[in-house]
């Protein structure tokens, strides 16, 4: 009877714990069913208290000067929209250390190891090629601000940027040289192993030699130079004896500053014609006297307010930073706006739904205008054409894309 008697109690014990389990989950369940609806309609509330996004900038080595500008517009729209509906946007940065395999490395550490939902990198197209096929393969979203070279966003729905790309730079670059300056003879200088340089030059170059009729002479040399040797003075004598009226050379700030100053002090007197890279006091700095005067493209200008961001930019830059706000530093500034924005649009940290988001881009205001994405993953933005005077940037004209 004791053993029968304790079974009994035992099986009675075991059915009030079955009772009570399913009312917890009951319970649990009947609680979770009221705010069901609204994760549904904000889920980025109750998903989670942090975005994480990724920056893999140059911090140290070669471009380290270019990419702690970029950085700097980066953190600066953090400390003035720190969060998104309550929910805090936390920046995660890596330095890949200007080298492209790096570059690879510490994107896949930031998405596999770090957890980030989207990433801001880099400048430098080299570096943000390298890391383009890992963005597609473990689909998460980027967005370059400064890396114009157009093979970074074709073929690749994960990667976008903030500025305009080669194909457009290119073509207005050669527009202004045709048509502005009146030239109709210019010679290519390249660097070898440079995505963006010859990029950039290809596009020049074709649009050039269509401008005047299809004539592939009015380009009168083409040199591809190795940025790891000393400049060939060889070469630029050759150059310099074909007398072309101007001198196309993409490149880095500190290797075309080193072009400019050699062929200046062998007797060249044309002009030369730069990209978006030389946007910056750096290369001044590098090429000093040697130059002035010359033309170069760029995305943004602190003397023109194109949006109520740009003042907002420009003001808070000079109080953080105690200058004046470069191009540079102004996309790394709007690649964030436009993640915070998905972020916001989306209201989701899953990296399809931002990145669904960030193709829808539209209106957009930022430090270098409003921000509209086209279908090749890029906004069509205005290009300003820039000059050299007295050691100082100064805006000659914009063209609208």
């Amino acid at each position: 009877m004791v053993v029968e008697r304790v079974s009994h109690l035992r099986r009675i014990l075991k059915l009030n714990i079955m009772i009570v389990s399913f009312l917890v989950c009951f319970m649990a369940v009947g609680c979770s069913s009221s705010t069901t609806q609204e994760e549904i309609e904000n889920p980025i509330l109750h998903s989670t208290e942090v975005v994480k996004i990724g920056v893999f900038e140059p911090i140290s080595g070669l471009y380290k000067y270019a990419g702690n500008l970029e950085l700097e517009g980066i953190k600066l729209a953090n400390q003035l929209y720190p969060e998104v509906d309550g929910i805090k946007l936390e920046l995660v940065i890596m330095d890949n250390q200007s080298d492209k395999l790096t570059s690879a490395r510490v994107v896949s550490d930031l998405i596999q190891i770090e957890g980030v939902s989207v990433l801001i990198g880099s400048w430098s197209s080299t570096l943000s090629l390298s890391a383009g096929p890992i963005l597609s393969d473990l689909k998460v979203p980027a967005v370059a601000p400064t890396s114009t070279n157009q093979d970074l966003t074709v073929g690749n729905d994960y990667y976008f940027r903030a500025c305009f790309s080669d194909s457009f730079q290119g073509n207005e670059l050669a527009n202004y040289v045709y048509y502005d300056l009146g030239f109709r003879k210019v010679a290519l200088v390249t660097e070898q192993g440079n995505d963006y340089s010859n990029g950039l030059g290809r596009f020049f170059v074709e649009r050039f030699i269509e401008l005047n009729d299809s004539d592939s002479d009015s380009v009168i040399y083409k040199l591809e130079y190795n940025s790891n040797r000393s400049i060939d003075v060889n070469e630029v004598d050759k150059i310099i004896s074909l007398n072309p009226e101007a001198i196309f050379i993409p490149g880095g700030y500190d290797q075309s500053a080193q072009w400019i100053q050699t062929a200046k002090g062998r007797g060249y007197n044309g002009i030369f014609i730069g990209g978006d890279t030389w946007d910056n006091d750096v290369f001044i700095t590098y090429g000093g006297k040697a130059v002035e005067g010359v033309i170069f493209s760029s995305f943004y200008s602190s003397e023109i307010a194109l949006t109520q961001e740009s003042t907002v930019f420009a003001e808070n830059y000079r109080n953080k930073y105690g200058k004046e706000p470069s191009s540079i530093a102004a996309l790394g500034y709007d690649a964030y706006l436009m993640i915070k924005d998905a972020i916001q649009r989306s209201q989701s940290s899953n990296p399809e739904e931002i990145r669904n988001a960030l193709e829808e881009t539209s209106n957009l205001a930022g430090a270098a205008g409003l921000i509209t994405m086209n279908e090749f993953g890029e906004p069509e933005r205005n290009l300003i054409i820039k000059t050299i005077e007295n050691g100082a940037i100064r805006s000659l004209k914009t063209i609208d894309n």
